[in-house]
C-alpha cells in the first residue's frame, strides 16, 4: 500500500491536508478513511499546518511531522485513517520550537525518527550567532516527554564547527538504528557543507574513545571543502 499527502479544500476555515491510500494496483484503499482519503487539520489554536515528512510504521499507521508558525506538531495516523486518540492530545503532539520554523514553511530544520522500542527522537536546529548546535527531544510512544532522556526529554548537541546551521528537513536522513546523518550549510560565503552522524542518543562520541559514563555511540563528522576551521570532537551536553 503507497501513500500520499496533498493540499486539499479549506474546512471551517482552517486549511487542511489530505493523505491518500493506494493498493499495489492502483486503486484507493478503501479501508483507510473515506476512499482511501483522510483529511488533516491543524491543531486547535493553530490557523495553519505544513506537513513535511510522513513516517510508514508496520501495523499500517502513519505519523505526520508539520510545521507550525511557532513549532511543530507530530500527529499519529491509525491504519484506518483515525487520529490515535492514546497519542498526545487527541492524536496530537504539539511543540514550540521558533528555531524550527526557518521563514519557509516548506523547508522547517526538523527530522523525526521512530526508534525499535518506539519512542520518537526529533532533531532541530539550535544554532545562534555563528554557533551550531542542534536540540534533540525524544518522546515515548504514547506522546510524553521521555524524561530519561538529558533534561526532561530535551538534550543540546554542542561543541560543534563553528559558522554552519542545519536548515532544511531534505538535508537528514533517519538512520535504522534510530539516529540521523544530516547536511549543514555554512554560514560564510563558499557553498561549503558538513555532514553529520549522530545515534539515537543524540550524541556524537566515538564509541571506542567514549569513557564508561559516556553513551555508546559513533560519530563522524566530515566537510565538503575544509575553510576556516579545524574538526573538533563533538560532546552531547544535557
Amino acid at each position: 500500500m503507497a501513500r500520499s499527502s496533498s493540499p486539499a479544500p479549506a474546512s471551517g476555515g482552517r486549511p487542511t491536508r489530505s493523505s491518500r491510500a493506494w493498493e499495489p494496483d492502483g486503486a484507493a484503499d478503501a479501508t483507510f478513511g473515506t476512499n482511501g482519503v483522510v483529511l488533516l487539520s491543524p491543531p486547535p489554536g493553530s490557523s495553519w499546518m505544513t506537513p513535511i515528512q510522513l513516517e510508514t510504521h508496520a501495523d499500517g499507521s502513519l505519523l505526520v511531522v508539520g510545521i507550525l508558525y511557532n513549532g511543530f506538531v507530530l500527529a499519529r495516523i491509525g491504519a484506518s485513517g483515525m487520529l490515535d486518540s492514546g497519542f498526545g492530545s487527541g492524536g496530537m503532539l504539539v511543540v514550540q520550537d521558533t528555531a524550527a520554523f526557518h521563514g519557509n514553511a516548506e523547508a522547517g530544520a526538523i527530522r523525526v525518527a521512530t526508534q525499535a522500542d518506539g519512542r520518537i527522537l526529533v532533531i532541530t536546529d539550535a544554532s545562534a550567532n555563528g554557533i551550531f548546535a542542534l536540540r534533540f527531544r525524544r518522546f515515548l510512544a504514547q506522546g510524553t516527554p521521555d524524561t530519561s532522556f538529558g533534561t526532561y526529554g530535551e538534550r543540546l548537541l554542542g561543541n560543534l564547527p563553528p559558522d554552519f546551521a542545519f536548515g532544511t528537513s531534505s538535508l537528514a536522513v533517519a538512520e535504522a538504528t534510530g539516529g540521523f546523518t544530516l547536511a549543514a550549510r555554512a554560514t560564510f560565503q563558499g557553498g561549503t557543507y558538513l555532514l553529520l552522524r549522530v545515534t539515537g542518543d543524540g550524541a556524537s562520541t566515538p564509541a571506542s574513545a567514549a569513557p564508561a559514563s559516556s553513551p555508546a555511540t559513533t560519530w563522524a563528522i566530515r566537510a565538503m571543502r575544509r575553510r576556516n576551521w579545524r574538526a573538533r570532537r563533538p560532546t552531547a551536553t544535557c
